[in-house]
Parts: structure tokens; C-alpha cells; sequence
């Protein structure tokens, strides 16, 4: 079965997003979802790019 992808577009600029942002990330992953996030914050929460 194909993971099923959620594309995340954070609000960096909010404190409580970057907060909560990496336990968001891996509940994605507990509950089988492949979290994709921008290209450029992508790889600092470590997470796939989603396509442009």
C-alpha cells in the first residue's frame, strides 16, 4: 500500500507553529502519513518537498 501524503505549509513566523511543527511531523508518520513541507523548511524538520 502507497503512504498517503499531507502537505504541510507552516506559518514560521509564529512561535507556536515552530513549536509544535516536529511533534505534528511524527504523529503524521505514527499514523502513516508522509509529511511534505516546502522546499526551503523541508529539510530542517525533516521532511519530503512537495512538487512544484
Amino acid at each position: 500500500m502507497k503512504a498517503k501524503r499531507l502537505g504541510i505549509f507552516p506559518n514560521l513566523s509564529k512561535e507556536k507553529v515552530q513549536i509544535a511543527l516536529p511533534e505534528f511531523v511524527e504523529m503524521c508518520r505514527d499514523w502513516g502519513l508522509e509529511p511534505l513541507q516546502p522546499e526551503d523548511v523541508a529539510g530542517e524538520f525533516g521532511c519530503g518537498c512537495c512538487d512544484k
